[in-house]
């Protein structure tokens, strides 16, 4: 049964009659807003296997135990970062099996760095472009002899 409102506690938690009080498990919404995400985006990445989706407890609430929290906010860590869905999937695996070496992990960073660099470069070469047609045009005139837009009918 869940506990009445003399078992919350500021944290938002939820604790059940004869459990360990040092542990304070969360609804879903307590998860959620601990992590800043929305509930949706909890159960999107239950969906996608990336947090575990806990067992009902008494009175069909599912709870939360801290090391969700700690699951989600490495996952919008990775999310944060820039890796991509399956990557986070790996991260994640990674995370779980403890037994993996940490050059694994390792090589998996160095390769999104590798990633991000080529994306910087390709960002650089497209605002040096836009710059180069801005200082082609005067900026006055009549659009039909404005040089920024012929530039973008090349």
């Amino acid at each position: 049964m869940p506990a009445d409102s003399n078992n919350t506690h500021p944290g938002g938690g939820v604790r059940y009659a004869g459990q360990d009080t040092s542990m304070e498990l969360m609804t879903i919404g307590d998860l959620a807003r601990r992590a800043g995400v929305g509930v949706e985006t909890v159960r999107f990445y239950q969906r996608q296997g990336l947090l575990a989706e806990p067992e009902r407890a008494p009175g069909k609430r599912r709870l939360y135990a801290p090391e969700d929290l700690t699951a989600l906010r490495f996952i919008r860590r990775c999310k944060g970062l820039g890796f991509a869905l399956k990557d986070i999937a790996l991260l994640v695996s990674i995370r779980r099996s403890r037994s993996r070496s940490c050059a694994h992990l390792h090589e998996l960073v160095a390769e999104a760095i590798h990633v991000l660099d080529a994306k910087k470069q390709t960002i650089e070469l497209r605002r040096d472009a836009l710059a180069r047609m801005l200082e082609a045009c005067p900026a006055r005139g009549a659009l039909r002899d404005c040089s920024t837009l012929a530039a973008f009918e090349e």
